[in-house]
């Protein structure tokens, strides 16, 4: 059976449409990109390509009604040598649910801005030098 005119456009439209779909990139939200810049440059990392695409760092694809973007979900740096402090800026990564930075050479205090990571189910910090106030004096 031959494909009516309106039938064989409408397969040309939504094959173009998946095309540009499949081929549309997906960046790295705005504030979440801020922020993991000024969590290298404490770190004394100076990242040379998209975040979400270094080891340690796990991004999600995040839809809302404007736009479509990856998400900060997880940093996981284990025993990798890290030294400077926890940047501030951690807090706004609103989406991170895991933050696992066991023995590494941290110090400082751990900033008061962590509350602002309202899904954050797993905290790692052991085995660094963090001094200050523990996260049980923050209202959750």
């Amino acid at each position: 059976m031959a494909l009516s005119h309106l039938q064989s456009h409408f397969f040309l439209v939504c094959f173009f449409a998946l095309t540009l779909i499949v081929q549309s990139r997906i960046h790295l939200h705005h504030s979440d990109h801020d922020a993991l810049l000024s969590i290298f440059k404490d770190f004394g990392i100076e990242p040379k390509r998209n975040p979400c695409n270094l080891a340690g760092i796990f991004c999600e694809r995040r839809i809302t009604n404007t736009s479509d973007s990856l998400r900060v979900s997880r940093l996981v740096f284990e025993s990798q040598r890290l030294r400077g402090k926890l940047s501030p800026a951690i807090g706004q990564l609103s989406e991170l649910q895991a933050l696992s930075l066991p023995d590494n050479q941290l110090v400082g205090q751990i900033p008061p801005q962590i509350i602002g990571c309202k899904k954050l189910e797993v905290l790692n910090l052991r085995n660094n030098g963090f001094s200050g106030k523990s996260l049980s004096k923050y209202p959750h």
